[in-house]
């Protein structure tokens, strides 16, 4: 027992001294709904070696010191101070005023500033630096993986307030939804949208009295019972991606105006929902039309009491068959993939993050 725990206090030692000599980087996602704190080792290794994700998302708190100044207090105990912080905030912060954000990031500036730790930037970034971002760390994690593609990389990052799409092209069309970055020295135009309003939880909100939309038998806001029908579920969720956003005028003709096929991975929410049973495969990847399929008979053409049985355990049960309803839509009536086409999830459980783009587009 002394001997393993002699290993033990060297093996922290050792990562502490080392933790000092390396450049540390600090990169804090305020979602919508929470706050992440990755803390990555710089060049050359660009590896996460630590993450702490906190509640509410920054953008529900009162803009006052009181309030700020415990949420960081929370959000960095027990973590390196000698690190350079990206503070960026997504799509939450997004919906505020300018004036209710300025306000927060003014008290963020103050509680780094008294602590002496060395905040880089803090902003709320665009949906189109999220889906760079989300890129960058996607290519560099499949990469890291060993994993070959003979298509081009298509990221489609899910969030809680917006949704970003992002994939190589050989020629821009226009200049909104394009960008040229560097990639491990090589030249490559993006196309990058991001689509702020359709983010699961804020579609979720806009679907509360869609009976269609909820397993059988669930009890609706307005005391009548669920009549789960996905298919019935995704043609309702598909007006709001397309009548209302207009996903599909702005995502299909990029898509198809090269007759290149992609290589799809999703990371955010779906990831999430399509890791778990009843849609969990061997194979880490699915079509749309498999989504579909298992959501229609496992969890929408279900009694609510049997899919609380047998699902107890899935995060948002409540709205899996909706989740899993709007996903299609997305996927297949807004962005334009063929129901068969396969979708990847990141190998390996990775929890890879679009912060760790951050890490490699800085430097």
């Amino acid at each position: 027992m002394k001997r393993l725990l002699a290993m033990v206090s060297l093996f922290v030692l050792s990562v502490t001294a080392h933790a000092e000599t390396v450049s540390l980087v600090g990169v804090v996602d305020a979602g919508s709904t929470g706050s992440r704190l990755h803390v990555y080792m710089g060049k050359p290794a660009y590896k996460e070696i630590s993450n702490k994700k906190i509640n509410p998302g920054l953008a529900t708190l009162d803009p006052t010191p009181e309030a700020v100044n415990a949420y960081l207090s929370k959000l960095f105990k027990d973590t390196p101070r000698k690190m350079s912080v990206y503070f960026y905030a997504t799509a939450g912060m997004r919906l505020l005023p300018y004036d209710k954000q300025n306000k927060i990031y003014a008290l963020v500036q103050d509680w780094f500033a008294k602590r002496n730790i060395k905040l880089v930037e803090v902003k709320t970034i665009s949906g189109q630096e999220e889906g760079v971002f989300a890129w960058l760390a996607a290519n560099k994690h499949l990469k890291s993986q060993g994993i070959k593609r003979q298509k081009p990389l298509a990221i489609m990052d899910m969030g809680g307030a917006s949704v970003q799409v992002v994939f190589p092209v050989e020629q821009a069309r226009n200049a909104s939804d394009y960008i040229n970055i560097n990639v491990d020295g090589e030249q490559k135009t993006l196309f990058v949208h991001s689509f702020l309003g359709l983010g699961r939880e804020l579609v979720m909100n806009q679907m509360l009295e869609k009976n269609v939309c909820y397993s059988e038998g669930y009890p609706m806001p307005d005391k009548s019972l669920g009549q789960g029908d996905a298919y019935a579920c995704s043609q309702k969720v598909s007006v709001l991606v397309n009548d209302v956003h207009e996903a599909s005028k702005v995502v299909k003709p990029a898509v198809y105006a090269e007759e290149t096929e992609k290589d799809w991975y999703v990371i955010g929410g779906l990831a999430y929902l399509a890791a778990e049973k009843p849609f969990k495969t061997s194979q880490n990847e699915f079509t749309p039309q498999q989504l579909l399929t298992q959501a229609d008979s496992s969890l929408c053409h279900r009694p609510w009491l049997e899919v609380e049985d047998n699902y107890s355990s899935m995060y948002g049960l409540s709205s899996a068959c909706l989740s899993a309803s709007y996903y299609y839509a997305l996927l297949s009536d807004g962005y334009g993939l063929y129901s068969h086409e396969p979708v990847h999830l990141m190998p390996n459980g990775s929890g890879m993050d679009w912060t760790m783009g951050v890490v490699l587009h800085k430097g």
